[in-house]
């Protein structure tokens, strides 16, 4: 489970270095993206549950798990980042 969380924090930070251009510039858009994590975070543990038992736990790792934790965190970064613009005037 380590390894699963330093994992796609990891590629996470990568996306978020090196896509800049994805990250919502707004408030609506982090509203958005948070709202959207929310649907992640509720829906990843029962779609591990489903995937899990017919393809094995490898595939439900690998294809639900560890995309759900890089957004997890890839939204994190996204409002630490917008909170970081919003507060850079103010400093």
């Amino acid at each position: 489970m380590l390894t699963l969380a330093v994992g796609s924090s990891l590629l996470a930070l990568w996306i978020a270095v090196r896509f800049p251009r994805l990250s919502p510039q707004s408030a609506p858009g982090i509203a958005a993206a948070v709202f959207a994590l929310v649907l992640v975070v509720g829906v990843g543990p029962r779609a591990v549950e489903l995937v899990g038992p017919p393809l094995g736990a490898f595939a439900a790792i690998f294809l639900i798990a560890l995309p759900c934790c890089t957004y997890l965190f890839l939204a994190a970064a996204w409002v630490i980042l917008w909170a970081g613009r919003a507060l850079r005037p103010h400093l």
